[in-house]
């Protein structure tokens, strides 16, 4: 009965310092598949990429006009590049297991596709979208 009581008396200890003033810390804001980016020290915003048949993820990106943005493709499953429409930016076409990097200046407002040009892999949805604010 001593034991009971004890675990009981833990129990509602445990529950009242859960119950503290201090306000909790916001959830993080849920965004779908989007992902924001380190900077580094120079101000280039990056973004890793990873890339399975047939998609990507994170499948949306968004930054600022005039922002330097910094794109880091990880093929995780196929042979695979990605291609931002509306901008001179692709990586190299790379197996799984490897990666390829583009960097570029997001100097045009707008939603912007960003998808693999190998075969069909873009119809078949491999694709995701580059918001510039």
């Amino acid at each position: 009965m001593v034991k009971k009581l004890l675990f009981f008396s833990g129990i509602l200890l445990l529950a009242a310092g859960c119950n503290s003033a201090q306000p909790a810390a916001p959830a993080p804001a849920s965004a779908g598949n989007q992902q924001q980016g380190a900077v580094d020290q120079a101000g280039v915003k990056i973004f890793t990429v990873k890339g399975t048949n047939f998609s990507f993820s994170p499948s949306t990106i968004t930054v600022k006009k005039g922002d330097k943005v910094k794109i880091v493709f990880q093929d995780d499953d196929g042979f695979h590049d990605l291609v931002v429409s509306g901008y001179n930016a692709q990586t190299k076409r790379v197996n799984s297991g490897q990666s390829s990097e583009v960097t570029f200046t997001a100097d045009k407002t707008g939603t912007f596709e960003y998808y693999c040009s190998v075969g069909n892999h873009r119809e078949k949805g491999m694709k995701g979208s580059l918001i510039v604010e």
